[in-house]
């Protein structure tokens, strides 16, 4: 678990510590601050605690990114709003021109590449995970760290040399994921018709406490993206203004639909199965190849959901490689990218901080939680447990139940969803396995719970039975699954 010295940096008591205050003292000396002074001296106080107090900051370096004046930057409509904050797409990026020839191309990341052996990636930045990779076998007993070269040929970026001591290969994404420039963002500001960048910044009619809270929530949520990098966490682009200042926004990528959506779509495909068999029913035997072409429907929409619960286990192994507990896992803070790829964002309260009870969402909470108990990576488990059953079996999990209800039911009573009729066998025959996997992952006792680690195998597992099951019948999931073994293989690379 986390350490509980993290339990003070909640943003009262970093308020006071800020200021040189007991944390119990009047609140008197407050009126002396300006709402947006107290939110800009809090914001960097808790930037300077986090780099401090935690492990993750200190060995992973923030990423440098282009930094952009707010009249660089045109908005087109307003995609969605939260408590805090609300998210534009980017109509245009305004560069300078001797700005723009200079940084025409993009720049892999700095961090673990020798300048000198760098070499520039032309190609659309947001390709490259789906690009071929390759590393020579080249293993070396020097200690010291050896330059790595990044090159290109027809089959894609790969690498050349051997990885620096401590690097694993599942953190070649950092190698290879390019940092973006102003100019190249501008020249490649659409894809498919649709701007690819997004800003969030923090409503304008926030006040007092709330603005203090919001601005150190945006804060930590740009300090957290700059510092992961994982294909099915949100990526951060840039950033206007200076953090604890009201104008600061995040630049990143365009997100188009949540998993909440999703899931509404997949509901009304299968409903509209269940009306075929209805249908079936008055109409009298349907010939086989209607059978048939039902049931191709049907693995296809299933293999969907695979790959998108895939998706979200990958970005949790990777938060739990890094102790990070997320805490909030729910379909409202998953969304889709432009190419289709699921993205956890909203990384503002990912708990390496404050570990108190009672944080999430209620439907998506562990009993221990609930019950103010010390908890770790055991939580985020549970909450993809309930959310897997939701996109399995197309339904709200305790919808009906109140507060008090839900206690008794998941606490008390230890009660959970119910796995009969989740998965057809005849979608998938070993569809047993993950109603298994749910069961289990649900478990009250958290240290009955399997690891992500674990997680994320049976659900490879699952994707490659149902792609290779009965060829063409799932043809669209082969394709997925193909597709996108490059950017969420378990092996080697791109994990």
């Amino acid at each position: 678990m986390l350490s509980s010295r993290h339990d003070a940096l909640s943003v009262s008591g970093i308020g006071n510590r800020a200021r040189g205050e007991p944390k119990n003292s009047a609140s008197g000396n407050n009126a002396e601050w300006s709402s947006g002074d107290q939110a800009y001296n809090i914001t960097q106080f808790l930037l300077e605690v986090m780099k401090k107090d935690s492990h993750l900051f200190q060995n992973s370096p923030s990423l440098t990114l282009p930094k952009f004046k707010s009249n660089e930057v045109s908005l087109e409509k307003n995609l969605g709003q939260g408590e805090f904050g609300v998210v534009f797409s980017i109509d245009a990026i305004h560069t300078k021109v001797d700005e723009e020839e200079e940084e025409e191309t993009p720049k892999h990341d700095r961090r673990s590449v020798s300048p000198e052996n760098e070499t520039s990636a032309t190609d659309d930045e947001t390709e490259t995970a789906d690009d071929s990779l390759r590393i020579d076998d080249n293993p070396h007993q020097n200690d010291e760290p050896l330059a790595v070269e990044i090159f290109m040929d027809c089959k894609g970026i790969g690498l050349k040399g051997a990885l620096p001591p401590g690097l694993e290969q599942r953190d070649l994404e950092l190698l290879l994921e390019p940092n973006v420039s102003k100019g190249y963002m501008r020249k490649h500001i659409m894809r498919g018709g649709m701007s690819r960048y997004a800003i969030k910044r923090l409503k304008k009619d926030l006040r007092g406490p709330t603005l203090t809270q919001a601005t150190a929530d945006l804060a930590s949520e740009a300090n957290f993206l700059m510092t992961l990098r994982h294909p099915n966490i949100c990526r951060m682009r840039g950033t206007i203004g200076e953090p604890g200042k009201r104008g600061f926004s995040i630049v990143m990528d365009r997100l188009t639909l949540t998993l909440r959506e999703k899931m509404v779509e997949w509901k009304k495909k299968d409903d509209s199965g269940s009306l075929f068999s209805k249908l079936k029913k008055i109409l009298g035997n349907q010939s086989k190849s209607k059978l048939e072409e039902k049931l191709m429907f049907q693995r296809e929409i299933y293999g969907e959901k695979l790959l998108a619960a895939y998706d979200v286990a990958r970005a949790l192994r990777y938060l739990a490689d890094h102790s990070i507990v997320f805490r909030d896992l729910k379909p409202e803070n998953l969304a889709f990218d432009l190419r289709g790829d699921l993205r956890l964002f909203d990384m503002k309260s990912p708990g390496m901080y404050k570990m108190t009870g009672q944080t999430g969402s209620r439907r998506y909470m562990a009993p221990e939680v609930m019950v103010y108990k010390d908890y770790g990576l055991a939580v985020d488990v549970y909450s993809f447990a309930i959310m897997f059953w939701e996109m399995m079996s197309n339904r709200d999990a305790y919808f009906y139940m109140g507060p008090e209800k839900h206690f008794e039911t998941v606490v008390t009573r230890r009660k959970r969803p119910n796995l009969k009729k989740m998965i057809s066998k005849k979608v998938a025959p070993q569809g047993s396995i993950m109603c298994g996997l749910i069961e289990k992952s649900w478990s009250h006792d958290p240290s009955k719970r399997p690891g992500i680690q674990k997680i994320c195998e049976e659900l490879f597992s699952e994707i490659i039975s149902v792609s290779n099951e009965e060829g063409k019948a799932v043809d669209r999931s082969s394709h997925l699954a193909a597709g996108s073994l490059k950017s969420r293989i378990d092996e080697p690379l791109w994990c």
